[in-house]
């Protein structure tokens, strides 16, 4: 932990990997979360897969975010149609939906009320994490770490929920989340994937979050990624037709 204290005291942080020897859970923790905090801005475009009892639906979405309290999803068709437009911050969000002329509004305090464009709900912390694509690895009860190739499995416990993570050394990054219920069953899985280093700051491209009960996904792959980039405020804003319908939740 010294060492990794002393190369970022001195400003070098470029990306520190995991020795695959590594046996402390603390300096793994670490170098996740320092390489979070190397992330100030991210602006993507690609591709978005939803899948849920509700709906199935493939197409594009550009997303701009300013950690930590700006998200901002842009969801087109294939054809270029605009399907929704979501902006969340840490105190409330908007979902605005050109087609249906609705826009809907509300507190960020427990989740975020988007069922009706990604099939589901999510905190504001968990659609952060998951658009940027850099998970943590938090505090667990009865943590146990060992080496399984050129990954480190994490497993432990936390508010009574059972959590597996796979960290890949070479990025230092977690790249999947396993959680089951008291009972064993999966409760969510998330999946981070193909990684790569932009500047400073080390990120996936492809990212899926799954709830396997309730047959709800969500895949993103982000075919443009940039990071640390000056974003306008103007591109985190929605404007709402005048003859919009706003809903407050």
């Amino acid at each position: 932990m010294t060492a990794l204290l002393l190369l970022t005291a001195c400003g070098q942080w470029r990306g520190v990997q995991i020795k695959p020897t590594e046996t402390r859970i603390d300096v793994v923790r670490e170098i996740v979360r320092q390489n979070w905090e190397q992330l100030e801005t991210l602006h993507g475009f690609g591709r978005i897969i939803m899948e849920s009892p509700r709906q199935s639906f493939s197409g594009r979405a550009v997303v701009n975010v300013k950690v930590p309290d700006s998200v901002y999803i842009k969801i087109e068709a294939i054809l270029g149609l605009d399907v929704g437009v979501i902006f969340a911050d840490k105190k409330s969000f908007l979902v605005f939906s050109p087609m249906e002329k609705l826009a809907y509004a509300g507190a960020s305090e427990d989740t975020l009320n988007l069922k009706m464009y990604l099939g589901f709900d999510l905190t504001f912390p968990m659609l952060m994490h998951l658009i940027s694509g850099v998970a943590l690895l938090p505090d667990l009860d009865d943590a146990v770490m060992h080496n399984d190739g050129e990954q480190l499995e994490i497993t432990g416990r936390k508010n009574g929920l059972s959590f597996e993570y796979s960290i890949d050394t070479k990025f230092g990054m977690v790249s999947k989340v396993i959680v089951r219920d008291d009972q064993g069953q999966v409760h969510l899985i998330e999946e981070y994937k193909r990684f790569v280093r932009v500047g400073s700051v080390r990120a996936p491209k492809m990212m899926r979050y799954i709830r396997p009960a309730r047959k709800e996904s969500l895949t993103l792959f982000y075919e443009q990624l940039d990071v640390n980039k000056p974003i306008p405020p103007k591109d985190f804003y929605i404007k709402l037709p005048k003859d919009i319908l706003k809903i407050r939740l």
